[in-house]
């Protein structure tokens, strides 16, 4: 599967992420100044970045794709948010931040 990120048309990208065996196409600018981390990682050429090596396979992709709206939006939709959840078997508002809390320290900071 090959979308831009939040399934808008990914026909204008410069690099990806491959998560779960899916394709998403991103902005360097974008991601890359919203994510110290991963900026510091990769070497600016990257195309396609296996997302896994970073970070293991442990997040539903759902989540991932909802931390990658946010950055992109500065936004989170509280249905999204819950469909997430639901898809990740996250049941409450503390295993959400947990989530958050680690996806940050892997790839935020």
């Amino acid at each position: 599967d090959n979308r831009g990120f939040s399934g808008y048309s990914s026909d204008f990208y410069d690099f990806q992420f491959k998560y779960h065996q899916n394709i998403i196409s991103l902005h360097k600018f974008i991601i890359f100044n919203r994510c110290t981390k991963l900026n510091q990682k990769l070497d600016q050429n990257d195309k396609l970045v296996d997302l896994e090596k970073m970070i293991g396979q442990k997040f539903n992709l759902k989540l991932v794709e909802m931390v990658i709206h946010f950055l992109y939006t500065n936004e989170f939709e509280s249905e999204k948010i819950k469909q997430a959840m639901k898809a990740s078997k996250i049941n409450n508002e503390a295993s959400f931040i947990k989530f958050l809390t680690e996806f940050r320290e892997l790839v935020l900071d």
